[in-house]
């Protein structure tokens, strides 16, 4: 489950509550500017929405995690992930929905302010978040 969350902790990691990245392997290795993390996220995004209607679902969002982790992700946690990124509880995320939680989640992980995501911010975000969901 802790590698879901830390999959999931971007984007969507950006995501919040539980929602945060889909895809890990794309978590910036180097110190990240809010604009490039904030496109990273629209290019997840973008992967996810499948069928193109500028929405993701949570079967999705579950796609995507089964191809990356090559089983389906427990429905909890797939509500976790994905109720954060739903403003409005209308069962699809939004870009403007997912870009809006992507740019609250690097305002909280950029602990000094300085509109740069150090590897060690990012780190302490997910584990902060793992750990706020009961993850770790």
């Amino acid at each position: 489950m802790k590698q879901y969350l830390i999959a999931v902790g971007l984007v969507l990691g950006l995501a919040g509550s539980a929602s945060a990245q889909i895809f890990a392997p794309q978590m910036p290795k180097a110190s990240t500017s809010r604009a490039d993390f904030l496109a990273l996220s629209t290019a997840n995004f973008t992967s996810i929405d499948t069928n193109k209607d500028g929405a993701i679902t949570k079967d999705e969002v579950a796609a995507a995690l089964k191809k990356q982790f090559s089983r389906n992700p427990p429905p909890d946690l797939l509500d976790k992930i994905f109720k954060p990124l739903d403003a409005n509880s209308d069962g699809k995320a939004t870009a403007a929905e997912v870009e809006a939680h992507t740019a609250a989640r690097f305002d909280q992980w950029d602990k000094n302010k300085d509109g740069t995501l150090t590897p060690e911010e990012i780190s302490d975000g997910q584990q902060a978040l793992m750990a706020a969901n009961q993850l770790i």
